[in-house]
């Protein structure tokens, strides 16, 4: 039901498709270039519903990726898609705005969509297409299990509503107006997170001693530290149980608010037969737990198992050795970026023999570990409290969207 002076259209009425490129992040950089690249790994974590390039930085093309030429530069209006995903984000998109005289273009998994002109007012249909109405017609076109894909035909015969050019300007600026009050939250926790890095830089590196702790530090590869496991596979059928023995972690619950330094909450649960009969491997207590396929990787994620779980074939675990603090370690691989050790495929994966051959400097005395890991985590901690806050606003923001995108509740 949407109100009677609403129009709506297919989309395949609406946009044509443009090409992109196929540029992996190996081929791009953050510093200097002659045309910016919006990368499908940014668009599902970086990026949110408007891609502002007089605020946001985005990567340049590396000087010898010369294939953009023949690919269709950006417009402000563009909705760029994600068509790849590991979970049901695979279809999360952005708007271009503010481009100005800057050239950029569209990259590796993603859809480039222009909108007839004159239809919609900057921004609105940024906001639309991430809303629940049209993301929700896109779930039962998604295809595949450890990936999620979704493809240019598959969504041709999606709807998009077209409100008066008033409704989706009072639209866009309502929720342009919430998304100013999560910007300065945003960079309240950026500037924490800056000092939490100088410090994690004095302290996890030895270039700083905390009082009382004179022992040696020594290096150690990874493969000393523990052992790198991966989870299984997890099908349908066992899903959506909300409780039960074990939780059974996908990428997705490192989203779930909680869920920040140690997982507590999963979306999944499964018994111990239902283990047994999928031939789980059970991940301990303090086992360090990350993404180990897809874009997930760039985020570098990595948490610690609050008790014994499960975890799916997307993600690999860390089970340390019993002279190692977790909290610690935790701290030392956030410094790593497991991303520059991926495989060099289409698809970026990581392997535990790769991994285990990180080297990390370490002191031996397992209680000078954990005082430092005291000190990062009180640092976190504050952190964490103005996430909190910021996403009380997103959560309004979602609200929001729902009500005033499908015309629900009008604005005067």
């Amino acid at each position: 039901m949407i109100p009677e002076d609403w129009e709506y259209a297919l989309f395949k009425d609406i946009f044509t498709f443009y090409p992109t490129n196929t540029y992996a992040r190996d081929f791009m950089n953050d510093s200097e270039g002659e045309v910016f690249n919006v990368h499908y790994g940014d668009i599902l974590v970086r990026y949110g519903s408007i891609l502002d390039f007089e605020k946001i930085q985005v990567p340049f093309l590396n000087a010898d990726s010369t294939n953009w030429s023949n690919r269709a530069l950006l417009k402000d209006g563009d909705i760029i898609i994600a068509d790849t995903a590991e979970d049901e984000t695979c279809g999360k998109l952005t708007e271009v705005y503010g481009l100005r005289e800057k050239k950029a273009v569209s990259g590796l998994h993603t859809m480039l969509c222009r909108p007839k002109e004159d239809l919609f007012v900057p921004k609105f249909l940024g906001y639309f297409m991430n809303g629940a109405f049209y993301h929700n017609q896109l779930l039962p076109l998604m295809v595949g299990t450890k990936v999620t894909s979704v493809s240019k035909s598959a969504i041709l015969d999606t709807w998009i509503l077209i409100p008066p050019k008033e409704i989706q300007q009072h639209i866009a600026d309502a929720l342009t107006d919430i998304d100013r009050l999560i910007e300065p939250i945003n960079a309240e926790i950026e500037k924490k997170r800056q000092i939490k890095e100088g410090a994690m830089q004095a302290l996890l590196t030895g270039k700083k001693r905390l009082s009382g702790f004179t022992g040696e530090w020594v290096d150690r590869s990874l493969s000393e530290v523990g052992k790198f496991v991966s989870g299984n596979g997890f099908p349908l059928a066992y899903q959506g149980n909300k409780s039960e023995k074990y939780p059974f972690f996908k990428v997705s619950d490192f989203n779930n608010v909680g869920n920040e330094l140690h997982m507590h909450i999963a979306n999944n649960y499964i018994s111990e037969d239902v283990a047994k009969i999928l031939s789980c491997n059970i991940i301990p207590t303090n086992s360090i737990i990350f993404a180990k396929i897809g874009a997930a990787i760039m985020l570098e994620r990595k948490r610690i198992c609050s008790q014994p779980s499960c975890i799916d074939n997307n993600m690999m675990s860390l089970q340390l050795y019993s002279s190692f603090d977790t909290d610690f370690v935790l701290y030392v691989l956030r410094t790593i970026q497991f991303s520059q050790y991926v495989s060099a495929t289409a698809l970026p994966s990581l392997g535990g023999k790769t991994l285990g051959k990180i080297v990390v400097h370490i002191p031996e005395d397992k209680k000078e570990q954990y005082a430092i890991a005291h000190i990062l985590t009180d640092m976190d901690a504050e952190i964490y409290a103005l996430e909190a806050e910021r996403d009380k606003y997103t959560l309004i923001k979602q609200g929001m969207m729902q009500e005033l995108l499908t015309g629900k509740t009008r604005l005067v």
